[in-house]
């Protein structure tokens, strides 16, 4: 995520946000066997609008709705296409041409609903938040930023505990429904992260980072011992005031640890290249077979295992590489073109207005 405000990237978002994506695919990849896997689940996905949000008061008096949704939408169509060709492809060759419509008719209705198929979902709730957030904030001007975002993550915090009450009685997981119910929580934690590049952004201090993180850490880790499994995909949190408690530590917890990690310096180049393509990766890595190809050639070697399974998980980031040059060779070359027309158009309007001059002179 560029930022025209800000000259050098922060190396710890991206590392943040690679630790997020792997933390995405191992759980895709192990089913939430392992003991820890309920702790990941609560600050896997929360970290991310976190980060959005603290990205977005970076930039925010220069934030572009639609450039935005253009950057966010892009690989959601794009992937969305590529899939639906995929999958109608494979279950024609195996069940018949019925079969195929049916699952061509449901990916279809859950592109156009904005549920997305498989992780695609995220792309969409990520915008809707976004959007909300920013008009929310914009009335009556850009003034009083920091009590905006207070009421916004006051009242998305009410609106969220509202909804966990209404799905034990209703269902709630209609298409139409569902985008605009899973951006709630996603706006509790954009605000949050808004708000704490607010009171953070000029802080560089290695002992507050490292205090914050050891804190976070623990108490989340701590408390999630006693949590049910949260499921974002199908507004599921269990207890809402331990989900929020967990994911908030947690995710303080990490972003503060990364954000130690720059201050000392240290960069994992690793996390940064997964954390700058982590849009693709997140669209991609569970819809498209790399999980299962990656499964058969580790297990041609080892058992079941925690090995194993990280293996698994270190094949599909392999399988991820040619999808993310190929995607961003093309969105280069459409830059590319873009710079090639805006520059074309100043050329003939500088000879117009040499033109224009020599016939006045005349």
């Amino acid at each position: 995520m560029k930022d025209k405000t800000i000259k050098t990237r922060d190396g710890s978002l991206d590392m943040f946000k690679g630790f997020l994506m792997i933390c995405i695919i191992f759980i895709h990849i192990t089913g939430g066997k392992y003991p820890i896997s309920n702790w990941i689940n609560t600050f896997k996905l929360a970290g991310f609008f976190f980060v959005s949000g603290y990205l977005l008061a970076a930039r925010f008096s220069a934030f572009d709705i639609k450039n935005r949704i253009i950057r966010i939408m892009a690989p959601y169509l794009v992937f969305s296409v590529i899939l639906l060709g995929f999958r109608f492809f494979m279950v024609s060759f195996n069940g018949g041409i019925s079969g195929a419509l049916e699952v061509l008719a449901k990916i279809l209705r859950q592109t156009v609903f904005l549920t997305g198929y498989s992780t695609l979902w995220f792309l969409p709730v990520l915008i809707i938040a976004e959007i909300v957030f920013v008009a929310l904030l914009r009335i009556r001007g850009n003034c009083y930023i920091i009590i905006k975002s207070l009421v916004v993550c006051v009242l998305s915090t009410v609106l969220f505990f509202h909804l966990l009450f209404v799905s034990r009685f209703y269902n709630l997981q209609s298409d139409a429904l569902l985008p605009w119910i899973r951006s709630v929580p996603a706006l509790i934690f954009l605000s949050g992260g808004f708000i704490f590049h607010i009171i953070t952004h000029n802080v560089n201090d290695k002992l507050l980072w490292s205090s914050i993180a050891v804190i976070g850490l623990i108490v989340g880790y701590g408390f999630s011992k006693r949590m049910y499994e949260v499921y974002w995909l199908s507004f599921c949190f269990g207890d809402g005031r331990m989900f929020l408690l967990v994911s908030s530590f947690s995710v303080l917890g990490f972003f503060s640890f990364f954000k130690l990690l720059m201050a000392l310096p240290i960069e994992i180049r690793v996390l940064t290249w997964i954390g700058r393509n982590s849009l693709i990766i997140m669209a991609t890595h569970h819809a498209l077979p790399f999980i299962g190809i990656s499964r058969m050639a580790v297990g041609l070697f080892f058992g079941a295992s925690f090995l194993s399974d990280a293996l698994i998980c270190l094949g599909v980031l392999v399988l991820e590489i040619p999808v993310v040059f190929v995607y961003n060779k093309i969105a280069f070359m459409k830059r590319i073109c873009a710079f090639l027309k805006r520059s074309k158009n100043i050329m003939l309007k500088i000879i117009a207005a040499n033109f224009d001059r020599a016939n006045v002179s005349e």
